[in-house]
């Protein structure tokens, strides 16, 4: 969850940069930590 955090603000600053990286840390970082 810590990781979530750090990476919306991140996610909204640059949406087009790294759409498909952000959302795929996302969707990992919540199955790696549980």
């Amino acid at each position: 969850m810590a990781m979530i955090k750090p990476a919306l603000p991140v996610f909204f600053s640059s949406p087009i940069s790294v759409p498909i990286p952000a959302l795929n840390m996302i969707t990992i970082t919540p199955s790696s930590a549980t």
